[in-house]
């Protein structure tokens, strides 16, 4: 199997990465803590935060977590140093942020070799409008995203050079992501696989297994050890506390919102972000049947399967719909802003405008690349990203899905939009390559056609 090229992207000057990243937090700084300063925490930030208050007073708590324990851990541990006001809450939010921009910089030198494409990453990743707005929120997509960018940017490093402390690194990333959004289990197993098929390919070029493949295997064993240490303990917790070996015991209700006969075919999430009282009267009785069954959890799972088994059709048009719809535009902050300051229609178009465009805009240039630029993309870094992004999805288009949940992979695509963005004077940048390519003008089409679709459906429920 041949060995991946030692050679990482140019690195940038250090004033460069000083601005970037200062740049970045005070942005979100201004953001979370001026602009939006009067605006409490909201929704899941607020479980979260509020679950991490009681974490930092009882850890690690006397009940299963309902919540996956990763963001409230976090924050327990800097409330415990700094207090639970709200400022701290929003500092959290704003130092994630900034850390997942400097990963998605550095993600972007394993990727490309040019470095304007990493500088215009690092830029696109400081001033990318969604994670913005959301800066003053302590939602577990900031953590999420930081973990499974850390990930796949260890992982290739892993590849690249064979060194154990890589895969430490990606094996702690994994266990912090899985704790964090235990979708994210199935991103480990698509990574190994890759590496299997990548040696079984190439093992005809060797006689046997070189230095460099036995220190990957090694970093790889490594890594997936230190991921088991950090899991063990909260599935231990849940099952001492008779929920089982989980890591939240929220996951079956999901499954079951849906799955089952009032599930609406494509917004599958709906009978879950909804109070009971706003729901079809027959959808409540049928909610409230499971929900108070004595074990409700495996009521809920052994019911979701049961239709899946008897409607497989209508299951199948459901995934269908999930995958779209987690790649539809982002509105998250919007909304919530909206709903905060009690804002008109408007208001709420431009918000979206704004943090929709930004989603939008990297997308559109993420595909110039995969279809215009591939051929200036390091090949087994980029399919390990790839593999990432297909990995992560993966588990949303079995329950529920929105546009929400693309958040945390972002941070991977980031660098191929980057490429795209990139002016460099000795050579046709791909997005001007691109005119000619119908390809890339069908696939954005098919994007356009995706974000028109999930648009109707949100106002249709909103």
């Amino acid at each position: 199997m041949t060995r991946p090229s030692t050679g990482a992207g140019a690195n940038p000057r250090v004033a460069y990465w000083c601005a970037l990243l200062a740049g970045a937090f005070l942005l979100r700084l201004l953001v979370a803590q001026v602009v939006l300063g009067n605006m409490p925490l909201v929704s899941d930030a607020l479980s979260y935060s509020l679950e991490g208050v009681a974490l930092r007073e009882h850890f690690p708590g006397i009940r299963a977590f309902f919540w996956p324990p990763g963001m409230p851990v976090l924050l327990a541990g800097v409330y415990t140093l700094l207090g639970s006001e709200l400022w701290v809450s929003r500092l959290v939010a704003c130092v994630l942020g900034t850390l997942q921009v400097a990963l998605s910089a550095a993600l972007a030198r394993e990727l490309l070799a040019d470095p304007r494409g990493v500088r215009a990453t690092g830029w696109l990743a400081a001033l990318y409008p969604p994670a913005v707005l959301m800066s003053g929120q302590t939602y577990s997509q900031h953590l999420a995203g930081v973990a499974l960018t850390a990930l796949a940017l260890f992982a290739t490093r892993l590849w690249r050079a064979g060194r154990a402390f890589d895969g430490a690194c990606a094996g702690i990333a994994w266990g912090v992501g899985c704790a964090t959004r235990p979708s994210m289990l199935s991103v480990g197993p698509a990574l190994l696989s890759l590496g299997a098929v990548a040696w079984w390919r190439g093992r005809a070029r060797i006689a046997a297994a070189s230095d460099w493949e036995r220190r990957v295997a090694g970093g790889a064993l490594i890594g997936v050890v230190l991921a088991g240490a950090i899991l063990a303990p909260v599935a231990l917790h849940n099952r001492r506390q008779g929920a089982g070996a989980t890591l939240s015991t929220n996951n079956e209700a999901n499954f079951f919102y849906g799955n089952n006969p009032y599930t609406p075919d494509y917004k599958t999430s709906h009978l879950g972000q909804r109070e009971a009282s706003k729901l079809d009267p027959a959808a409540r009785d049928y909610l409230r049947r499971f929900a108070s069954d004595p074990n409700p959890r495996a009521a809920m799972r052994n019911e979701a399967l049961r239709y899946i088994g008897e409607h497989p059709v209508i299951t199948a048009w459901r995934t269908a719909n999930r995958i779209r719809a987690f790649w539809g535009f982002d509105y998250l902050m919007a909304r919530n802003i909206q709903i905060d300051r009690g804002l008109a229609t408007c208001w709420l178009l431009a918000l979206t405008a704004l943090e929709a465009g930004g989603y939008a805009l990297v997308i559109a240039l993420a595909i110039v690349t995969l279809l215009c630029g591939a051929g200036e993309l390091r090949r087994p870094a980029a399919w390990t990203v790839l593999a990432c992004v297909a990995a992560y999805q993966a588990p949303y288009a079995l329950a529920f899905s929105a546009g929400t949940y693309h958040f945390a992979v972002m941070g991977l695509l980031l660098p191929f939009a980057g490429l795209a963005a990139a002016r460099d004077p000795r050579r046709e940048p791909p997005w001007l390559r691109a005119r000619s390519s119908r390809a890339l003008w069908l696939a954005l089409a098919v994007f356009v056609g995706l974000q028109i679709e999930y648009a109707l459906q949100t106002w249709v429920w909103m």
